[in-house]
């Protein structure tokens, strides 16, 4: 009787034991997510995300009001700088500056913000008397900014912002309030528009002589300028779905397709058609760059993927499921490979950032019990 007691002592031990282990290795290798739980309860913005730019250290987001978020502490405050007479405001890549437009008593003003000091711009009359002015998009790089409007465009170079009046001309598109995306680089502006199940176009206007060039008659849902100057772009397949990633050459305007996927009509026993894409279907939704300068795209249901120039090949990083956000609005990199994205959950905006060494993700904004996994 002693012998068998001890015998199932042992066993209970090694079982203990054998448990734990199992335990310990899920915990330290799976790649499911950890939800790390709402980590500000003051930060309850109520419109969804307008504008994420990223400001020195910090992010500076646009919703109701504009807040500034520390990534590192994960506060987030109202941002002092700027009031609510703003309609919309860009930060240059490198920090130095803020430009915003604003309007009081329907009268338009543009100013440059530098360490915290407001300094008026000059506007044009043409931009001081339109009143589509409301609809403008502010867009810049280190080397330039530029004012968009449904009418007209005005372009600065910043080192002469304040000594030289804006080099102004007609948007020739005259749909500029449909723009939905925005790349610069050596003097020209990128411009993608998505008009629905109406198409849309790429744009290429030269900012030093104002001219137009249609580069593609399809929709395009995000853009971007690798550190090669490669320009990438996310389109719609015909059936209204973002389900292709391209590139672009400029001087020829050829588009390639880097990776495509086609949604399966269940109706018709369809298999599922991919290019370069070893995972479930899902949707493109926005493009970034990571820390190392890599490209990489979000997905509605599967997470985060950065691609491969050498294999042409997508691989996963981070958390492989997206826990309820509906959408991805805005995207920023963080340093320490973090990314701050802005969504929302049952319309409600949300907040999270999601730590791709850490496989995990907290809520910033929004309801931790909408917080669910798609």
């Amino acid at each position: 009787m002693q012998s068998k007691k001890g015998s199932f002592v042992k066993f209970f031990l090694v079982l203990t034991i054998l448990l734990a282990s199992a335990s310990a290795y899920y915990f330290l290798f799976s790649t499911a997510p950890r939800f790390e739980g709402k980590v500000n309860a003051s930060f309850s913005p109520n419109f969804r995300c307008k504008a994420l730019y990223k400001l020195n250290d910090e992010a500076l987001a646009l919703t109701n009001i504009y807040y500034r978020i520390n990534p590192d502490t994960l506060s987030c405050k109202t941002f002092d700088a700027v009031t609510d007479s703003i309609q919309t405001l860009c930060t240059t890549p490198d920090g130095k500056h803020i430009f915003a437009l604003a309007l009081e008593s329907e009268i338009p003003y543009f100013f440059d913000i530098v360490e915290g000091k407001q300094k008026l711009i000059a506007l044009p009359d043409s931009a001081k008397y339109n009143t589509e002015i409301l609809y403008s998009v502010l867009v810049c790089d280190n080397e330039r900014v530029v004012l968009i409007n449904p009418k007209w465009m005005y372009t600065w170079k910043i080192k002469e912002i304040h000594d030289k009046p804006a080099f102004e001309f007609e948007n020739h598109n005259a749909t500029g309030c449909e723009y939905s995306c925005f790349a610069m680089q050596d003097n020209k502006l990128y411009v993608g528009e998505d008009r629905e199940h109406y198409g849309g176009k790429l744009i290429c206007i030269n900012l030093d002589d104002g001219k137009f060039a249609t580069l593609i008659d399809k929709s395009v849902v995000d853009l971007l300028f690798d550190k090669d100057g490669t320009l990438w772009t996310i389109n719609k397949l015909p059936n209204g779905d973002p389900g292709k990633i391209c590139t672009v050459d400029p001087s020829n305007n050829q588009l390639k397709v880097i990776t495509s996927i086609t949604r399966p009509d269940p109706d018709k026993n369809e298999a599922k058609v991919a290019l370069n894409w070893d995972y479930p279907v899902t949707q493109f939704q926005k493009l970034f760059l990571n820390e190392q300068n890599q490209v990489m795209v979000a997905t509605d249901t599967q997470g985060f993927f950065k691609f491969d120039k050498n294999k042409t090949k997508w691989t996963r990083k981070g958390p492989d499921r997206i826990f309820g956000l509906e959408a991805f609005e805005k995207i920023l990199p963080l340093n320490n490979n973090k990314v701050l994205v802005a969504g929302h959950i049952n319309n409600e905006c949300t907040f999270m950032i999601f730590d791709f060494e850490k496989n995990s993700y907290k809520l910033l904004a929004g309801d931790p019990n909408q917080v669910k996994e798609r």
